[in-house]
């Protein structure tokens, strides 16, 4: 029950004695009977403008009066009679609650126009926002969307397209260029417009930080960002000479990491995986082993940096590849001149099965360093994901396992092989694909699967 002064002498007029609950049920009822009364007896509402000998028509000339606000909406008190030409709800509201048309229309008199009048105040969201192109908008989700369609109904009925962006800023005022931020609040740049994020702008006002939208956005703007804006760049460990790698980088915090373009540790250091764009050794070498600069540049990297870019890490001698010795730091996959040919693969490496051997193919060093019981145990699941994860491999559409191996059900479509096999004996590709599957690929493919 509501406690606003006056609101309770008028609920006690309504039943005397009786005290009104808010949309109870018993209330309601009695609402309505005495609706049916009023009507049956052609009272006039307290303070409406109707007359029993008019059929409810306004005093005066029809049409004259005006809903001050819509129905669904609090406000001040709505005058009986004013949107008869809809369907009479204020009337009847008011008739039932005089409150709502002397006082105040609050939100209980909202909830009786919805139970008496039939009409749904639930709030309507519009499919996308007024500023973005798409479908046509319900003129009901929104005013300006209503405005808009009143004046051009193609972008309600048809399309609400750029036209009707145009129409909302001119018809409602509203503003839809929106600027995007042309750096991260928390990364040091160039100075960054204040219309682009209200942080920025909160920053900006201060004329200590006024700089950072005229001059450049330097480590003091990111500073101003965490004090003003209550954002975290770097967990507030920035210039405390240690680069977090979780939190900070060369564009959040160059004074702990460096500026941008160095590495972030040396190359002959074991630690963190580098950038390949931080110098052109480190790119060379992540582009023959991705592990270095995705997981970790470990020692292995550091002979790889040794071996492809020449260099002298305080290690044993640089190997020459090509001297015929298969020396420290050489193997099948870098130096096959010295060292051989790697051991070939005996199945994809987007395809499940056997164990593979450590350098049969570019990709499996990638994925063993990650995980070494691909390379000594089985080449399952995991593996593969490993391998189109760190070996840039799409290994959709390649076979689950080789043909020859008997193995899980295969897809028809992984190889012209099996959907011949499938066509022929479905149950190789819904449910197992055994020796009898494995034999009918010799016979149908002419395979030779030992």
């Amino acid at each position: 029950m509501k406690t606003k002064p006056g609101r309770q002498q008028f609920l006690s007029n309504f039943a005397p004695g009786v005290s009104k609950a808010p949309r109870g049920a018993l209330g309601w009822l009695a609402a309505a009977a005495l609706v049916s009364l009023l009507s049956a007896c052609a009272i006039e509402a307290p303070g409406s403008s109707r007359s029993p000998s008019t059929g409810g028509e306004p005093a005066g000339d029809p049409g004259t009066l005006v809903c001050s606000h819509p129905i669904c909406e609090a406000g001040g008190p709505l005058e009986p009679g004013c949107d008869d030409d809809a369907d009479g709800c204020a009337t009847t509201v008011c008739n039932i609650d005089s409150f709502c048309c002397e006082v105040e229309w609050d939100d209980l008199c909202v909830g009786e126009a919805e139970d008496f009048c039939g009409i749904d105040c639930s709030i309507q969201t519009c499919d996308h926002p007024i500023c973005e192109a798409g479908g046509p908008l319900d003129p009901a989700c929104d005013p300006c969307a209503a405005t808009v369609c009143a004046e051009d109904a193609f972008c309600c009925e048809g399309e609400w397209d750029d036209v009707c962006v145009g129409e909302a800023e001119l018809l409602c005022g509203i503003d839809c260029a929106i600027e995007d931020c042309s750096h991260d609040l928390c990364a040091s740049g160039e100075a960054l417009a204040p219309t682009c994020d209200p942080c920025v702008e909160a920053v900006c006002a201060n004329p200590a930080t006024a700089s950072c939208c005229t001059t450049s956005w330097g480590e003091e703007c990111v500073t101003a960002v965490e004090a003003v804006c209550g954002l975290e760049c770097g967990g507030g460990s920035c210039g405390d000479g240690v680069c977090d790698d979780e939190s900070e980088s060369c564009e959040t915090c160059p004074s702990d990491c460096g500026e941008c373009g160095t590495c972030e540790h040396d190359i002959c250091e074991a630690g963190g995986p580098l950038d390949p764009g931080c110098d052109e050794c480190v790119n060379n070498v992540c582009s023959v082993d991705s592990f270095c600069c995705e997981v970790e540049w470990d020692s292995i990297c550091i002979g790889e940096a040794e071996d492809i870019c020449g260099i002298d890490c305080g290690g044993a001698p640089p190997t020459e590849c090509g001297n015929n010795v298969c020396e420290a730091g050489e193997d099948c996959v870098f130096c096959p001149e010295d060292c051989g040919q790697c051991e070939e693969c005996p199945h994809d490496p987007c395809a499940e099965g056997e164990a593979l051997p450590f350098g049969c193919d570019s990709c499996t060093p990638n994925v063993c360093k990650v995980d070494s019981f691909c390379c000594e145990v089985a080449w399952d699941s995991i593996c593969v994901e490993l391998a189109e994860e760190h070996c840039a491999l799409d290994c959709e559409g390649v076979c689950a396992h080789d043909l020859c191996e008997p193995g899980a059900p295969l897809e028809p479509t992984c190889d012209e092989c099996a959907g011949a096999v499938c066509d022929a004996d479905p149950f190789c590709c819904s449910d197992i694909w055994d020796r009898v599957c494995v034999e009918e690929a010799e016979q149908l493919c002419g395979l030779t699967c030992e």
